[in-house]
C-alpha cells in the first residue's frame, strides 16, 4: 500500500478519487453525487494568529473589531475552505500582503512575523513563536471528512487505512479541535 500526504496536490485542484488517483482522502467538504462514500471524522478549529515579534511591534487588534491596518497573510483565492480565510468586514483596512499555496506556507509567513493568519490550532498552538490573536474569542470550527470510493472501502488495504486514521483522529481530537495547546 502507498500512503501519500498531500497539503495541496502537485497540481491544481484536489485529486479525484472517483478518476482512481486516491483511494482515501480527508477534505474539509463533504463528498457529494458520484461513487463516493464521506463520513464526519473530526472538527479543525481555526483561530486568527500572529508571531511574538508581529505582537511586539503593532498595536493588538480589538476582538469584534477590525483589523485595519494590520498585514494579513491568507491562503492563495483559489484555495476554498470553509474558514480559512478571515471573514468579511474584520478585513475593512487590512493589506493582504502574502498570499500562501498551502497551509504549512502561510504558518511560515506567521512565524516570520510578515502578518496575521487563520491557522488550524493544531498546527498553529504547538509553534512556540506564535499567538492567538484572539485568545479569548471563540473558536471557528471545519468539519473534516474521509472521502473514499464505495468499491474499495472494505477492502482489506482500505479497511486498514480507515481503522488506522479513525484512531489517529480520535487520539488527536482535542487537539484537532483547539483544546490543547
Amino acid at each position: 500500500m502507498d500512503v501519500a500526504l498531500l497539503d495541496r496536490p502537485p497540481r491544481a485542484g484536489r485529486l479525484d478519487l472517483a478518476r482512481r488517483e486516491a483511494d482515501v482522502a480527508l477534505r474539509y467538504f463533504r463528498a457529494e453525487g458520484g461513487e463516493l462514500v464521506s463520513r464526519r471524522v473530526g472538527r479543525v478549529a481555526q483561530a486568527a494568529y500572529a508571531s511574538l515579534g508581529y505582537l511586539a511591534s503593532h498595536p493588538r487588534p480589538v476582538q469584534g473589531g477590525f483589523l485595519s491596518d494590520h498585514d494579513i497573510v491568507a491562503l492563495d483565492e483559489r484555495i476554498q475552505t470553509p474558514t480559512t480565510e478571515m471573514v468579511g468586514d474584520q478585513l475593512r483596512g487590512a493589506r493582504v500582503v502574502v498570499r500562501a499555496s498551502n497551509t504549512l506556507a502561510l504558518r511560515e509567513a506567521v512565524e516570520l512575523g510578515l502578518g496575521i493568519g487563520s491557522l488550524p490550532c493544531c498546527i498553529a498552538d504547538p509553534s512556540p513563536g506564535l499567538r492567538r490573536v484572539f485568545p479569548d474569542a471563540p473558536l471557528v470550527s471545519d468539519d473534516l471528512w474521509l472521502v473514499v470510493h464505495a468499491d474499495v472501502q472494505c477492502t482489506g488495504r482500505v479497511r486498514a487505512l480507515i481503522e488506522a486514521l479513525d484512531a489517529r483522529l480520535a487520539a488527536v481530537a482535542n487537539r484537532l479541535a483547539g483544546r490543547v495547546k
